[in-house]
C-alpha cells in the first residue's frame, strides 16, 4: 500500500488551506519561510499616498517631493501566536484505499490552522484599534444601503478606493443575500452554488464579502468589519528548526523537518513528522508562527491605519 510523504500531505495542506480561507489574500501580509521565534516583532510595511504639488519656477518639479521611505508606513506585527496541528499517519496510511479519509483529514487539518490566524487576527477588530462604526438595530436590518453607507465612511476616511472587502457573521451574510437589489438577476453570479460558506463580488465598491460564521462579537456586537488591505497586517514565520546545534553535538535526528511554500503568497508552513519509539506509530504535525496587527493599534483615533476600516455593528 503506498505510504504518504510529508511533502505530499504538507503540499495537500497549503492547497486546502488557500481554498478554505480565500480573505487572506486580502490582507496586508507579510508571510515568508524565514525562521523567527515567538514573541519576536515582524515590521510589515504599508503604503501611503503621496501629496500633489505644484509647479514651482525655482526648485521646478522637485518642489514638494515627499521623501520616498516616508510613504511606507512601518506596522509592528509580533508573532505570538504558535499553531500546530498534529495528526497519527496511520488513519490516512493508504491513498489507494482510503482517499475519502485522506481528504478529509487534509481539509480538517488546514481549516483548523488557518481558523486559528483568521480568528486571531479578526479578534483585534475592537473599537479601540478602528473608532469608525456603522450601527444597525437588528442584524436584519443589514441591506445594500448599509453598505452603501460603510463605502461613505471609507470615502470620507480616505481608506484606499480600490480592494476593499468585507468579511460578516453568517445572519448579516443572510440579510445581504436575501436583498433582492443583490440576489436579482442582474447579480446572478453571486450565487453560492456548491461551497456552502457564501461570497458576494463586486457589490457596493467591495470587491468580495465573505461569509465568516463563528466571526466573534468581540464583546462590541460585532457583525462584520470592512477594510482596504491596510486595515489588518497578517505575519507569518516558520518556528526556528535549526538542527544544526544537534548536529554539531552528534545528537542523533529524532524526526523530519520539511518546509512548503506558496510561491503566490510567500505562505509556508513546517512540517516535523516523528516515528514514536516501541509503539512505531508515526506522527506529522504542521505548524506556523503567527501575528496580526489592526488599525489604530490601540492608540489615538485617526492612528496607523484606524481610517482603513469599518466596523459593522448592530444595536441588540
Amino acid at each position: 500500500m503506498a505510504t504518504l510523504t510529508t511533502t505530499e500531505i504538507l503540499t495537500d495542506t497549503l492547497d486546502a488551506f488557500k481554498l478554505q480561507f480565500p480573505m487572506l489574500g486580502n490582507f496586508t501580509s507579510d508571510m515568508s519561510s524565514g525562521s523567527a521565534v515567538k514573541g519576536q516583532t515582524i515590521m510589515a510595511h504599508i503604503a501611503n499616498l503621496p501629496t500633489a504639488s505644484t509647479y514651482d519656477a525655482t526648485t521646478g518639479y522637485a518642489n514638494g517631493a515627499t521623501a520616498a521611505e516616508s510613504l511606507l508606513e512601518d506596522v509592528p506585527v509580533v508573532l505570538d501566536q504558535h499553531a500546530h496541528v498534529p495528526i497519527k499517519l496511520d488513519y490516512i496510511a493508504s491513498i489507494s484505499n482510503q482517499k475519502k479519509i485522506y481528504q478529509q483529514q487534509i481539509d480538517n487539518r488546514a481549516y483548523v490552522l488557518g481558523k486559528s490566524i483568521v480568528d486571531f487576527a479578526l479578534g483585534k477588530v475592537l473599537a479601540a484599534n478602528f473608532t469608525n462604526a456603522v450601527n444597525e438595530s437588528v442584524v436584519g436590518d443589514v441591506d445594500r444601503e448599509t453598505l452603501g453607507a460603510i463605502r461613505k465612511e471609507m470615502n470620507l476616511n480616505g481608506a484606499a478606493p480600490s480592494g476593499r472587502f468585507g468579511i460578516v457573521n453568517g445572519d448579516a451574510f443572510e440579510s445581504l443575500d436575501t436583498d433582492p437589489r443583490i440576489a436579482s438577476a442582474d447579480y446572478h453570479g453571486q450565487q453560492i452554488e456548491g461551497n456552502s460558506l457564501g461570497q458576494l463580488n463586486n457589490v457596493s465598491g467591495f470587491e468580495a464579502i465573505y461569509e465568516y460564521p463563528t466571526l466573534a462579537a468581540n464583546g462590541e456586537l460585532l457583525a462584520g468589519v470592512f477594510l482596504d488591505p491596510r486595515g489588518i497586517a497578517i505575519a507569518t514565520r516558520l518556528p526556528d528548526h535549526n538542527i544544526d546545534y544537534a548536529n554539531d553535538l552528534g545528537i542523533p535526528r529524532a524526526g523530519k523537518f520539511e518546509v512548503v511554500e506558496d510561491p503566490d503568497s510567500g505562505l509556508a508552513l513546517l512540517g516535523i513528522s516523528w516515528e514514536q519509539p516501541g509503539t512505531f506509530d508515526q506522527f506529522l504535525t504542521v505548524t506556523v508562527l503567527h501575528g496580526a496587527a489592526a488599525g489604530a493599534q490601540g492608540g489615538s483615533a485617526g492612528a496607523i491605519t484606524d481610517k482603513a476600516g469599518v466596523r459593522l455593528t448592530t444595536t441588540s
